[in-house]
């Protein structure tokens, strides 16, 4: 392997570390941004600080403002759902988280990169149905991805968002639904 093939699969592999974004949205910002990994990272909403070692660069990266954000504001969302009292008020908090993950989703790049992350199971499958139900009408995109996560943070690990979106995109007939092969966190969507 070329050694220049090397470093950029090495860059990329960085760039998905930090940034938690899947192989295909990391190598188009790679691209976009001349092969300059701290430009990368900027142009996919991260701040960076960089360090360079005798023989090495480590990036340190953090998530941009807009994120930690929305991340804190589902997370107490999270927490009001752990203490509802009945059905109609947990139904009332998925909607408001529903709808905070689209409006996080609206205003993040590319536009068919979809966040699922501190969605319910309930909200992420009614927000998945509603994207792909769109993309399917208006033909903009051959495939989409859902970042779901591997389940990390879930009980017993399991990824439940993502289990649950391949089962119920599984039963549409305009499209294939898959675990992205170069990221276990992401669904790949691809239209027929």
């Amino acid at each position: 392997m070329s050694s220049r093939k090397h470093r950029d699969q090495k860059n990329a592999g960085i760039l998905r570390k930090c940034t938690g974004h899947d192989t295909l949205t990391v190598n188009e910002a790679y691209r976009e941004n001349q092969r300059n990994v701290s430009k990368a990272l900027k142009s996919l909403g991260h701040k960076t600080t960089e360090s360079r070692g005798a023989h090495s660069q480590v990036y340190h990266c953090r998530p941009s403002h807009h994120e930690n954000a929305h991340f804190l504001e589902m997370s107490k969302l999270h927490e009001k759902l752990k203490n509802a009292s009945s059905s109609e008020v947990v139904q009332k908090i998925e909607m408001e988280m529903y709808e905070k993950g689209k409006k996080f989703n609206k205003s993040r790049s590319p536009p068919n990169r979809y966040d699922l992350h501190y969605l319910t199971v309930n909200a992420a499958v009614r927000y998945a149905l509603e994207v792909v139900e769109k993309e399917k009408k208006e033909k903009k995109h051959k495939e989409i991805l859902f970042v779901t996560g591997n389940g990390n943070r879930s009980v017993d690990g399991v990824a439940a968002i993502k289990n649950a979106i391949l089962r119920d995109l599984g039963w549409l007939g305009y499209c294939t639904a898959i675990e992205d092969p170069s990221n276990p966190g992401v669904v790949l969507v691809k239209f027929k």
